[in-house]
């Protein structure tokens, strides 16, 4: 059965807020994720509670959409980070329907990028991003949660076997490097 995705989640647009130095409530940027998604340095709070409204905390298991450049990824938020909102660069995906596991979802956003439905719809000039009207729109299709939990596996595996091979790629850069600079020390040594 395929679900569009407003029937299955709440779309909160994006908050913008200036940072201060007085701090408790991170400001979630997509500078803090990697090229898999994931954070990829701690997080520094730079907001005071008392200018965020409560309804824009993020919560356990909210999904969050980068909509905004060439680099659109969705990503679980996880509540053992600080607390956190996020930046105007993000939708919030809060789902409501329980069919559905917060993990699956991102994987299926995720891999969707690779086809033209995300693609199609990237609007505007200076800043492309995909509108929010696009996102409502997105179908899903919801198997049962055991063969949720498989893709989500599979994806994860994935997703490690690519870092495994952007780690040795590095590496190998370095060596070749380092050879290249021997070789040419020694012939004008």
């Amino acid at each position: 059965m395929k679900e569009r995705l407003k029937n299955i989640a709440n779309i909160q647009s994006w908050f913008y807020l200036r940072t201060d130095n007085s701090w408790d409530v991170v400001y979630l940027q997509a500078k803090y994720f990697n090229d898999f998604w994931d954070l990829k340095e701690k997080l520094i709070p730079d907001i005071r509670h008392e200018n965020v409204q409560e309804r824009y905390l993020l919560k356990d298991w909210d999904i969050l959409f980068s909509t905004k450049w060439t680099r659109n990824y969705a990503t679980v938020y996880k509540k053992e980070y600080w607390p956190c909102i996020a930046s105007s660069t993000f939708f919030t995906i809060k789902l409501k329907d329980i069919r559905i596991l917060p993990e699956y979802l991102v994987t299926i956003i995720n891999e969707s990028q690779k086809t033209s439905y995300f693609k199609n719809h990237l609007s505007g000039w200076t800043i492309q991003s995909i509108p929010k009207p696009a996102l409502e729109e997105f179908e899903i299709y919801i198997p049962p949660k055991e063969k949720q939990q498989q893709v989500v596996e599979l994806y994860n595996l994935y997703k490690k076997e690519l870092q495994i091979y952007e780690k040795l790629k590095t590496k190998k850069e370095l060596l070749m490097n380092k050879l290249i600079l021997n070789s040419n020390s020694k012939k004008h040594g």
